[in-house]
């Protein structure tokens, strides 16, 4: 048994190239405290992960005609999003019994990976939003084909309105997928593993910066699960 906190900084730069479409870089920074068992001696994990180059391309569903009468039926925006993260991070790290890690414990894939998903935003009178997302990563170019794809999405409604002044706190419901490992891989025959987290946070509206036009906004969330699985380690995540 295994037992896994840590705390994960992700950092996106977009600059728009038109009104609808940006580039730009994502890079996360993660501390990960893994146990082979409670009690046994830890492996601490720090570092940057992969970086990844990012392409958006966002388009508005606006309410027309009798929907901007209906209070709930929500406007937004939709994004195409696709990501390429490149292997610049440490892939061949080990837990406290000298095994390698799985390869989604590990800060980087240790190849190319590409991602392509669908983002929202939607609002109802400014009173709640809710955002969200749907994405596959696919599985990476590496020697071992069958390590690293999998689903990610997550549900988020956020209250617009509320004591906080310029916080929106919401409660999200985050589930990822990932298939079994490769058999080249030292912890073969791996079942695939599932997990759903219940995340409540906070986040900050988008503030324009009278620098170059820039515009930031902050988001932070906790993560707890609520149901998991895996075949090799049962990962108890905080």
């Amino acid at each position: 048994e295994t037992d896994l906190s840590g705390v994960t900084a992700l950092a996106t730069a977009l600059v728009p190239v038109g009104p609808r479409l940006a580039f730009g870089l994502e890079v996360p920074y993660h501390v990960k405290r893994i146990a082979a068992t409670p009690g046994s001696a830890r492996a601490d994990l720090a570092g940057w992960g992969d970086l990844a180059v990012v392409g958006k391309y966002t388009f508005t569903v606006p309410r027309k005609g009798w929907l901007r009468s209906r209070r709930l039926v929500p406007g937004g925006r939709v994004s195409l999003v696709a990501k390429l993260s490149l292997p610049t991070a440490d892939h061949e790290a080990e837990d406290p019994r000298g095994l390698r890690l799985p390869h989604d414990l590990q800060l980087g894939s240790g190849s190319a990976m590409a991602t392509l998903g669908i983002a929202f935003l939607t609002e109802t009178e400014r009173t709640f939003m809710v955002t969200g997302h749907l994405s596959y990563r696919f599985p990476s170019w590496a020697a071992h084909p069958r390590e690293g794809g999998g689903v990610d999405c997550e549900v988020r409604p956020l209250l617009a309105r509320s004591p906080l002044a310029s916080v929106y706190p919401s409660l999200g419901l985050h589930g990822t997928w990932s298939p079994p490992e490769g058999a080249g891989h030292e912890q073969r025959g791996t079942r695939a593993a599932s997990v759903l987290y219940l995340s409540p946070g906070i986040q900050t509206p988008w503030s324009y910066l009278d620098v170059a036009g820039m515009s930031i906004m902050v988001e932070i969330a906790v993560f707890f699960p609520v149901m998991h699985s895996r075949g090799v380690m049962r990962v108890r995540y905080s």
